[in-house]
């Protein structure tokens, strides 16, 4: 019996110790695949003159191998069994890259339904937050409905965070981008996070001096630590010790998965190690799926992770998922570093706004959904504007002939005709017409509509609004002084 010496180096065992110890090949097979491939086998031996399978064993380091079993049997004059040849292949690269394929799937499958459905949700949200809004602020606070309202409202914050997390994490979110340093961005969220986790929960942030920079979404990032913090902290239901930690790293290209940015060499990591209850390993490889959770029914939609890794894998980074030594889970996330400079500038919160009323400006607002065309009047119609409401085939016709309005604020996706198509009547006739685009649909759609660039402004659906007063306040400040 021959047995070749690289079984060592897929397995770890000699070949001596494999043929010495016929139970140890069969000890080794993954236990969910054994019965299954001692079934083929002996099918083999009685029947067959060949045979080919897949399965798992574990190596002496524990390790999970994938193995391409290829067997052809040679039997005498009596058809009795003589000898098998036989070849072993490690296939668990192949395995690991088919298994980020169907992750790539499932998450793509669920991101065309998430655009699918992020038009209609926003613009029922948009109506739903806007009108429990303007109930909540007309009853006294003595009056109960106006807690009936300020559930109404919460519930719409949670839906619209829900909306959110599918866009984001199927990467159809709009993103703006800016050169950060993430200890800035831990730093800041301490306080929220130290509110959030509770007061049984002991949080430690050991951040790196001269930290690379990174060029992210700022607001994602704090998604990507808070998600992640709040998944700590309900895996310690006892309370424990939660670690946030920054440092430079940097690696070679090809030592992250296929999906990181190539180019990048130089990675910031940011950990976050737990001491709660752990992953178990059969949860390990599932728990950046969408809509998969271990948590109880109530207790979680399935998405916070998801949207961690759609975040991170579309920065060009990555997030790999380890056992914490002595118990609980480590989540290190890498993230392309950098060559710019962090603008601290640039970080200051721009004071909010004030809102100043209309004075009588007409704004034609083009709309195909009824509900939000009256949202968008009532907002506007009480702070001074004259507003003249359409939908898309009466804008066609109106914009035909001579008119006369301040401003144009118009939907983006509408059958007859598009956002576009109508301010490109407004301006051929009107060139100095400020317009707003509206949406509710993803990023990806909304740009193959090229209504973002100079001389327009875009309101992401749902608003609130305070954000749409803010916007058309802002654009007929920027319009040209009228001479006639």
């Amino acid at each position: 019996v021959f047995m070749s010496p690289q079984v060592e180096a897929i397995l770890g065992y000699t070949p001596a110790e494999m043929l010495e110890d016929p139970d140890l090949w069969w000890d080794r097979v993954h236990v969910e695949d054994r019965e299954r491939v001692i079934a083929e086998t002996e099918k083999f031996n009685d029947e067959g003159d060949s045979y080919r399978g897949e399965y798992r064993m574990i190596a002496r380091d524990g390790t999970e191998v994938w193995i391409q079993d290829e067997a052809r049997l040679l039997r005498d004059e009596q058809g009795r069994p003589k000898k098998a040849q036989g070849v072993l292949i490690d296939i668990s690269e192949r395995k690991h890259l088919e298994e980020q394929l169907r992750q790539s799937q499932r998450m793509e499958a669920v991101g065309r339904l998430a655009g699918g459905v992020a038009h209609d949700f926003n613009n029922l949200l948009a109506v739903i937050q806007n009108y429990a809004r303007f109930l909540f602020e007309d009853l006294g606070e003595a009056d109960p409905r106006r807690e009936d309202a300020g559930e109404i409202l919460a519930a719409g914050e949670r839906a619209t965070t829900l909306v959110r997390q599918l866009l984001t994490f199927s990467r159809k979110e709009a993103v703006e981008l800016q050169v950060l340093d993430l200890n800035d961005v831990v730093a800041d969220m301490e306080k929220l996070l130290r509110r959030s986790i509770g007061e049984d929960v002991r949080l430690e942030t050991r951040l790196a001096e001269n930290l690379w920079p990174c060029k992210v979404d700022q607001g994602q990032m704090e998604q990507v630590i808070a998600n992640l913090a709040v998944n700590s902290r309900d895996a310690m239901p006892e309370g424990g010790r939660l670690i946030i930690e920054t440092e430079n790293v940097t690696q070679p290209v090809g030592w992250l998965t296929h999906d990181a940015d190539p180019a990048a060499e130089r990675y910031v990591c940011i950990t976050i190690a737990d001491s709660g209850m752990g992953i178990p390993d059969e949860d390990r490889d599932h728990i950046f799926e969408p809509f998969y959770t271990t948590k109880e029914r109530g207790k979680g939609t399935g998405l916070g992770l998801a949207m961690v890794h759609g975040i991170v894998h579309g920065a060009g980074g990555h997030v790999s998922v380890y056992p914490t030594d002595g118990g609980g889970t480590t989540i290190k996330v890498f993230l392309p570093a950098s060559r710019e400079h962090v603008d601290k500038e640039e970080r200051r919160p721009a004071p909010s706004p004030v809102v100043g009323a209309g004075r009588g400006e007409t704004i034609a607002v083009v709309e195909d959904d009824e509900a939000v065309r009256h949202l968008v009047e009532r907002i506007l119609g009480s702070k001074g504007y004259d507003v003249v409401t359409m939908g898309p085939e009466e804008a066609l016709l109106m914009f035909e002939s001579d008119f006369d309005i301040d401003l144009l604020l118009t939907d983006v996706v509408m059958p007859v005709a598009s956002g576009k198509a109508i301010a490109d009547r407004v301006l051929s006739r009107s060139p100095e017409c400020p317009v707003i685009f509206m949406s509710g649909y993803t990023d990806d759609i909304v740009s193959r509509h090229q209504v973002r660039g100079e001389g327009s402004d875009f309101l992401e659906k749902p608003f609130s609004a305070q954000d749409l007063l803010v916007i058309v306040q802002n654009a007929i400040d920027r319009r040209p002084v009228r001479t006639d």
